[in-house]
């Protein structure tokens, strides 16, 4: 027969009169009998959900809670044990109740029962937590909207009216009106605040203080146009961390990570720069003191706990300080952060003395008597900082040098921190400029060098002397916090005189005027006859020839000669200037660089030894643009799916854009961001608006970077029932927010493989147009107990917690943060990823460093000055020969990128491994195993074995290990337009989700089947330079991708 099962209606019609009526009639000695009947309603109306109950049945339920929670004893304990889910079960009217239930969380929090043996418990409070999440939120919504009931004489009796204050609370200031006094919602928001911020005061679980800490930190985003929640919750948090004994260390690292994240509300905090000013003080003095506590040998889970505090509190002090430029205006507060640094950084100050006490006979002979005792000298151990510390303060003071005040910039905005300058781009400009004045540029790589600067930084400096205004150098400098460009061009001229011409330079041009004419005085002629003497000696003197007449003869062919050249003044006297000094005519163009590199003193005498010139062959191009790729903040690829009501999780097919709730949630989340053109983080996705579409949400602050796959934005493909481009980038994602329209409590989540936790977000009351939406939190695998916090500490996801209750307009910021701290703790949870909590920073370095050891050159000094002066040799290359992916096509980012083990363009390739380019020693005992070795993870480096398969459906049939997955390597164009260049047998590698896959390219066009080219490390996305044809998957090879090697176990450090 076929037997309906009792609804919730049958069971109370049946037992409802005497489980109401046990609770109603309130009779003493009966407190027992009374809680289990709360007990057993409020499991009737749990478990029964579907139920559509009687307006009778609730209207009692209602009373009989409203009864109960003016009360005291087990009465109270139970109704807030059992009805905690009630304001996020849709049932009508439990509203109604809630000045009543804020009533009794405040008496049990922190007022008059909050020490009574009854209350303490971890259960009773933690329902008190759950409670006040669902209910936080509505007088924000509902606002003015007025109480229709009213508090009953019988209930003013029962209530107590110095309820809010109790032994926890005692010097607290409550709100002066009683929570019954209030007429409308907005008038409970005080009562709310002084609840929330007792309780995150006096609250002593663990568990407990962490689901505070979170709830608070959503209750003041959903009342940030009020801030002053707000800023009292940072100041109680911080002030907590750093008062010693009032949280446990597990507590306090939660609190400080709690504050860092909160600083994003810096600009809408209203006295935001004083409050700053006002943490500063108490973190860095909280990190100074552990700094110089740890300065010893370590050892011991506490020392553990220690340097984990340290290094979280300069991570929240680098938010602070980097969110805005308030610390210019207070340099008091810059030098004790700096001084924090110097302390994290070189240990503590020694102790100077600088005068000395005479030393009295007696202490004389108390100094001899120990030196007599003293048998045997006791060396001290050398005492060195934590690394993790050192690491940490490190990156506070390059954060302070390099982002603060520069976030987001004027033309890249938020997303991107780093130039996307490139040099193949210089040099392609030099050629074009050279072309338009007329002038072939044989040999761009004469106007580039590449430094190594003090092992960290590395310098690319280009000379453009073809640009308008004159010869110009760019110089890009690579460090472990991103790229930057700048330009230089030599200012001789004051800054007033730059657009005229000058002023020397025209008074020297001007010619002097000369006569052509000698110049004649005006003097009388003298007669002859004055001279008698003179003429007689000259009749007496025999001559052979009359000279008067010679001397008359040669003054006239004189005066006729420089008449006929003008007396010698045809042409200008005038004193010219040199022409200006032509430094490109020698085949070595580096002669701006060379300029600037010396005026800076970077290759001065005293310098020398500290910047190396770095061989630039392919290899250090390509590795260079994958340090590019290499992010400079954490970012984070989240999936969002829509589930339509009466389908599935994986129903995507049918996916639409879905209703208008759900498009504003997606505005919400991030910016629309166009994937063709985005400069930022990518994700997983590519630039093909067939497969992927063409706008995703994103967002970027100066830390991290956060992509939305948003499978309604992708287009279906006609061609896939499944359609497998959605389902991969979704299974992929480590967090999924699900927006679903079916019952929250029935969803089952679809974890897969790589999925970690699901955000699940269904509307309340959608028919009834009431915007409030709840969020349950699902996690592939429950937060484990922490080793170094301790067994009561466990990782708590926030601000939205289990069941919170959030309004409409605050639920994007608010989902956002969860999934954002979802990311980085299910992150950090796995074993499998080798980089854990290090950050991108320390992964540049990592590259870097990989870098300088395998393309620096060191060399004597003559050397080193003669290649400054000298063209480049024939065997280095120009960037443009490189092939690597574009900045815009990375792949998951957080992984770091292998390094080429070679070093010359034409040497002979050698294996690589992930990390530090290290050789596999099982390729050398296996050399005859090259399908095994394949299968395995590693290539064989003789370049002869290539793939033979009849089809490309055969080569995808062809089994593949279960571990590995297929990833095609695109053709053609990569992501940015530019074309890929393989030469024969080469070996083009690629870096995807933390897996490297190897290809073998075909012949080159050139047919030159002998030359080898090395190995390029590339990172990609799902495959190599975005295909822009969906089919392109087909038509290239199956590629097995071997698991990332293991870099042996990590040594916890002591530090």
């Amino acid at each position: 027969p076929n037997v309906i099962p009792p609804d919730g209606n049958t069971i109370l019609h049946v037992f409802g009169k005497w489980l109401f009526e046990a609770i109603q009639l309130s009779r003493q000695g009966f407190d027992e009998g009374t809680a289990l009947a709360i007990k057993v309603v409020s499991n009737i109306f749990n478990s029964k959900r579907e139920t559509k109950f009687v307006n009778t049945y609730l209207a009692s339920y209602y009373r009989s809670l409203q009864e109960v929670l003016i009360r005291d004893g087990k009465t109270l304990i139970a109704a807030i044990l059992y009805s905690r889910d009630i304001f996020s079960r849709q049932m009508e009217g439990s509203r109604i109740l809630v000045q009543y239930y804020i009533y009794a969380i405040t008496r049990i929090v922190v007022g008059n029962l909050s020490s009574e043996p009854f209350f303490v418990s971890k259960g009773v409070r933690s329902a008190c937590c759950t409670i006040l999440g669902q209910i936080f939120c509505l007088p924000k919504y509902f606002g003015n909207t007025e109480f229709k009931l009213k508090f009953t004489y019988k209930e003013k009796q029962a209530a107590v009216k110095n309820y809010q204050t109790g032994t926890l609370s005692s010097s607290a200031t409550p709100p002066p009106k009683s929570v019954f006094e209030a007429s409308t919602y907005a008038e409970l928001k005080p009562h709310l605040d002084y609840v929330l911020l007792e309780a995150l005061k006096n609250e002593q679980s663990v568990e407990n203080i962490l689901n505070l800490q979170q709830l608070c930190y959503a209750h003041a985003i959903t009342y940030i146009d009020d801030p002053e929640f707000a800023r009292n919750v940072i100041s109680t948090i911080c002030g907590k961390c750093v008062t010693p004994k009032k949280w446990s260390p597990g507590v306090i690292y939660s609190g400080l990570k709690t504050v860092g994240r909160m600083s994003f509300l810096f600009s809408q905090l209203g006295k935001s720069k004083e409050l700053a000013k006002k943490i500063i003080s108490p973190l860095c003095g909280f990190v100074k003191g552990l700094c110089q506590d740890l300065f010893r040998a370590r050892g011991g889970v506490s020392d553990k706990q220690k340097v984990r505090l340290a290094v979280q509190t300069f991570k929240t002090i680098a938010d602070w300080v980097t969110v805005d430029q308030w610390i210019v205006e207070y340099p008091d507060r810059m030098k004790i952060v700096l001084d924090a640094v110097s302390i994290g950084l070189l240990g503590p100050k020694q102790k100077t003395v600088t005068e000395v006490e005479p030393e009295s006979k007696k202490s004389k002979k108390d100094k001899s008597k120990k030196e007599k005792e003293k048998k045997e000298i006791v060396v001290a151990p050398v005492v060195t900082s934590s690394k993790k510390i050192t690491r940490a303060a490190n990156e506070l003071l390059v954060t302070l040098l390099n982002r603060m005040g520069v976030f987001p910039s004027e033309r890249a905005g938020a997303t991107s921190v780093s130039s996307l300058v490139s040099e193949d781009e210089l040099l392609q400009d030099i050629a074009i400029k050279a072309e338009k004045l007329g002038v072939m540029v044989d040999d761009p790589k004469q106007f580039l060098r590449c430094f190594l600067l003090a092992e960290q930084t590395i310098l690319s400096v280009v000379d453009q002397p073809f640009e308008e205004n004159g010869p110009t150098v760019t110089v890009i400098f690579r460090d472990c916090t991103g790229k930057y460009s700048w330009q230089f061009r030599s200012a001789f001229l004051p800054f007033d005189e730059r657009s005229v011409p000058s002023r020397t330079k025209g008074h020297c041009a001007v010619e002097v005027p000369i006569s052509r004419e000698p110049h004649r005085t005006s003097v009388d002629q003298l007669e002859d006859d004055k001279f008698p003497d003179i003429y007689e000696a000259i009749d007496q003197k025999k001559w052979p020839f009359d000279p008067l007449e010679f001397a008359a003869d040669m003054q006239r062919r004189e005066m006729e000669y420089l008449e006929s050249v003008e007396y010698n003044l045809n042409h200008s006297i005038t004193l010219e200037m040199p022409p200006p000094a032509d430094p490109y005519v020698s085949a070595c163009k580096f002669q701006q660089g060379r300029l600037l590199l010396a005026h800076l003193g970077l290759i001065s005498l005293e310098n020398w030894g500290k910047i190396h010139p770095l061989e630039q062959t392919q290899n250090l191009f390509a590795q260079m643009k994958i340090l590019d790729q290499v992010p400079e903040r954490r970012c984070h690829r989240i999936a969002v799916v829509n589930v339509r009501r009466g389908q599935r999780y994986g129903d995507f097919e049918a996916q639409d854009a879905g209703n208008i709730d759900f498009q504003e949630f997606l505005c919400s989340l991030g910016w629309g961001m166009h994937i063709p053109t985005h400069t930022g983080y990518l994700g997983n996705l590519e630039r093909n608006a067939q497969l992927y579409g063409e706008y995703a949400p994103y967002y970027a602050d100066h830390k991290c970077e956060l992509l939305f796959e948003v499978a309604s934005l992708m287009p279906n493909n006609p061609n896939q029932s499944e359609q497998t481009h959605k389902s991969r980038l979704l299974a992929s994602a480590p967090v999924v927010i699900v927006w679903t329209e079916n019952s929250i409590d029935e969803y089952e989540p679809d974890f897969g493989k790589s999925n970690k936790a699901h955000i699940v977000i269904q509307h309340l009351m959608p028919t009834a147009r009431i915007n409030l939406y709840r969020v349950r939190l699902f996690l592939k695998v429950a937060m484990a107990d922490n080793k170094i916090w301790g067994p009561e500490y466990k990782e708590v996801l926030g601000p939205c917690l289990e069941g919170t209750v959030l309004s409409k307009d605050r639920l994007g910021a608010l989902v956002r943060e969860t999934a954002m701290e979802a990311c980085t703790v299910v992150e950090g949870s796995d074993a499998k990823k080798s980089v854990g909590d290090e950050s991108q920073y320390a992964l540049r370095a990592r590259v870097i460093g990989d870098i300088a050891k395998k393309f620096r050159t060191v060399e004597p000094l003559e050397s080193f000055y003669t290649s400054i002066f000298t063209s480049l040799p024939s065997k280095f290359v120009i960037p443009m020969n490189s092939c690597t992916p574009a900045r815009a096509d990375r792949a998951l980012r957080s992984e770091l990128p292998g390094v080429a083990n070679q070093r010359g363009s034409g040497s002979q390739p050698r294996r690589i491994m992930m990390g530090y380019g290290r050789s596999n020693p099982d390729l050398k005992k296996n050399k005859g195993k090259k399908k095994k070795l394949a299968a395995e993870g590693d290539y064989d480096t003789d370049g002869e074995s290539e793939r033979k398969s009849k089809s490309s459906k055969s080569r995808r049939k062809k089994h593949v290990d279960s571990t590995f997955e297929e990833t095609p390597l695109a053709k053609g164009s990569g992501g940015d337009g530019s074309e890929e260049i393989r030469s024969a047998k080469s070996t083009t590698w690629a870096v995807a989700d933390g897996k490297m896959s190897s290809h073998r390219d075909a012949p080159s066009k050139s047919g030159d089947t002998k030359a080898e080219k090395p190995i390029i490390v590339a990172m990609s996305s799902q495959r190599m330079q975005g295909s822009e044809n969906p089919e392109r998957e087909e038509e290239s090879s199956p590629v097995t991708r071997p698991p990332r090697p293991s870099r042996g176990p990590v040594e916890e450090e002591y530090e």
